[in-house]
C-alpha cells in the first residue's frame, strides 16, 4: 500500500484560496486512454508511455497530451540576453543548429512551478545573472498551459515536462557532441520534480539538478521514482523554504531530504520577512488591507524565498555558508558548527564546490542583501543577577569594521549561559572588542527594582572562515 501524505483534492490544493471555483471548472485537453500490450496507460510517442499504476499514483491523474501542455524552450545566451531563441525537437535539431548555442558551454535549464511560465520575472532574473557570472547557455523551460488548475494535473504534467526536457538533452547529446554532465537543470517547486523525471529518464547522468522548494503535496513520503531524488544526477542540492505543515495557505513546500545536501535557511519553514496567512480569515483580513496581490503574495512568500536566495547567491560575495546539523535548535545552540576535515559548504550557486553531504542549516536576512555572516556569543551570568526580562544585544568589532547592534537573547535573564549563533551583514574579521547592551521589558514601578545583571565572562567566536 502506498503512503499518501499531504495529497491534494481537486478542491484545495493552490495557492489563491478565492479562486477555488476555478479548480472545479477547470477543463482539459480530453486525453485518449490507449491500451496495448505494452502501455496500459496512455502513449506519447518518443516521450513514452505514463499510467497510472505505482508508483506513480501519487496523483491519480494521468498526465495531459503533450500538444496541451505544449512544452517549449527558449535559449538566451551572452549573444542574446534579452531576446530568446525558440529551440525544437521536432525540426532535426535545425533551430539548435541556426541558434546562438554552444554545445562546448555549460548549459543551465530552468523549469517553473504551478502557475508560472517562463516569462516568470524569477526566470529573466536567474538568467541574467547567470550570463553575468559564466557564458553559459541558458535554456528557459515553458510548461505554462500545463501548469495550471486543478493543482494535482499539474504535478501529474511535471512527468512529460521531464520527458521533454529529457528528450532534448538526448538530441543534443547525440546530434551536437555535448555531454549529460554540462547540463545543470534548476527547478522550482513542481519544476524540480519535473527535473527530477528528466534525471530519472536520463539514468542520472546529468551533471547537477538544484531543486528550489520542491513542491510537497503529492510527493513528500512518495516513492524516489515520483519526485526529485539524488539519483536523478551526479549531484542533486535542494533549498527548503517552505516547511511548515501544509495548508490551503502556505507550506508548499517538502521538508524531506531529497539531494545529496539539503539546506534548510532559517529552519526550512517560514522565512524572515514574511507575512503567513493561516485561514481563510486572516487572507481576507490581507486581501482587504493590502490588496489580493500583496496577499497572495505572502502566502506563496516563503515558497519563493528559495528562488530569491539561489539568484543572490550566484554573484554574491558573500558564502552562505552553512553547517550540518540535526535541527535549526541545535544549530542556533551552536551545537554543530564544524565541517569535519572539509570546507563548510555554501548553499545555492555554489554548493557543488566542495561535495558535502547531508543536512546543512545557516540563517539569512528578510530582504536582500539576504546572506550573513555567522558569529557564535555566549554569555555567562551570574547567581547574583536580578529576575529580569528584556533583551541582550552586542555589537563586535574587528579588523575590517564593527557589526550593528545584534539580539543576542530575549527573554528572562537568568543565571547560567545565554546567547545563540546570530547573523551580521558583515564579516569583521579578527575580532577585537564586544559591547553589551541590557534592554529591559520594566512595567509599572520597574523602576524600584534592580536594573542589571552580573556578567562573569563572555564568549565570541567568528564561525564563517570555516568555509574558506
Amino acid at each position: 500500500m502506498v503512503h499518501h501524505k499531504k495529497n491534494c483534492t481537486m478542491a484545495a490544493c493552490f495557492y489563491a484560496p478565492l479562486l477555488l471555483s476555478l479548480c472545479a471548472g477547470a477543463i482539459g485537453v480530453p486525453t485518449v486512454i490507449q491500451t496495448t500490450e505494452l502501455c496500459h496507460g496512455v502513449s506519447y510517442g518518443p516521450l513514452g508511455c505514463f499510467t497510472r499504476d505505482y508508483p506513480f499514483n501519487n496523483t491519480l491523474e494521468l498526465p495531459q497530451l503533450p500538444e496541451f501542455i505544449n512544452t517549449s524552450f527558449h535559449l538566451f545566451t551572452r549573444r542574446n540576453p534579452y531576446n530568446p531563441q525558440s529551440l525544437s525537437t521536432l525540426d532535426s535539431m535545425r533551430s539548435v543548429g541556426g541558434s546562438n548555442m554552444n554545445p562546448s558551454q555549460p548549459t543551465k535549464v530552468l523549469i517553473h512551478g504551478f502557475l508560472q511560465n517562463y516569462r516568470s520575472p524569477w526566470i529573466i532574473e536567474m538568467t541574467h545573472e547567470l550570463l553575468a557570472q559564466e557564458d553559459v547557455n541558458v535554456i528557459a523551460v515553458d510548461w505554462g498551459a500545463g501548469a495550471g488548475f486543478p493543482y494535482t494535473q499539474a504535478a501529474a504534467n511535471v512527468r512529460v515536462v521531464g520527458a521533454e526536457v529529457k528528450h532534448l538533452i538526448s538530441k543534443l547529446v547525440v546530434e551536437k557532441g555535448t555531454s549529460p554532465r554540462n547540463f545543470h537543470v534548476i527547478g522550482h517547486s513542481l519544476g524540480s520534480h519535473a527535473a527530477g523525471q528528466a534525471g530519472r529518464l536520463l539514468a542520472g547522468s546529468l551533471g547537477r539538478i538544484s531543486g528550489l522548494d520542491p513542491a510537497d503535496p503529492n510527493f513528500t513520503d512518495m516513492p524516489p521514482e515520483v519526485r526529485l531524488d539524488p539519483t536523478d544526477a551526479r549531484w542533486v542540492d535542494v533549498i527548503h523554504t517552505d516547511g511548515s505543515p501544509y495548508t490551503v495557505y502556505g507550506g508548499y513546500g517538502t521538508m524531506q531530504p531529497m539531494g545529496h545536501i539539503d539546506f534548510f535557511p532559517n529552519g526550512g519553514k517560514e522565512q524572515p520577512g514574511c507575512h503567513e496567512d493561516h485561514s481563510m480569515y486572516n487572507f481576507l483580513e490581507d486581501a482587504y488591507r493590502q490588496g489580493m496581490t500583496n496577499a497572495e503574495y505572502s502566502m506563496t512568500c516563503s515558497h519563493d524565498r528559495a528562488i530569491l536566495l539561489f539568484i543572490e547567491s550566484i554573484n554574491s560575495p558573500c558564502p552562505f555558508t552553512s553547517y550540518p546539523c540535526a535541527s535549526e535548535e541545535d544549530f542556533k545552540a551552536g551545537q554543530c558548527l564544524q565541517c569535519g576535515n572539509r570546507p563548510c559548504p555554501s548553499m545555492g550557486y555554489n554548493a557543488n564546490r566542495y561535495k558535502q553531504q547531508g543536512s546543512f542549516y545557516l540563517s539569512t536576512y528578510p530582504i536582500p542583501q539576504y546572506c550573513g555572516f555567522h558569529y557564535l556569543v555566549r554569555v555567562q551570568v551570574g547567581e547574583g543577577s536580578s529576575q529580569l526580562t528584556g533583551s541582550l544585544h552586542a555589537t563586535i568589532g574587528g579588523e575590517h569594521g564593527l557589526t550593528p547592534d545584534l539580539t543576542i537573547y530575549s527573554g528572562q535573564m537568568r543565571a547560567g549561559e545565554l546567547g545563540d549563533v546570530v547573523l551580521a551583514p558583515i564579516d569583521v574579521g579578527y575580532i577585537r572588542n564586544i559591547t553589551l547592551t541590557l534592554q529591559l521589558n520594566t512595567g509599572f514601578l520597574g523602576w524600584l527594582s534592580s536594573r542589571s545583571i552580573e556578567v562573569e565572562s563572555i564568549m565570541v567566536e567568528r564561525i564563517q572562515n570555516r568555509n574558506t
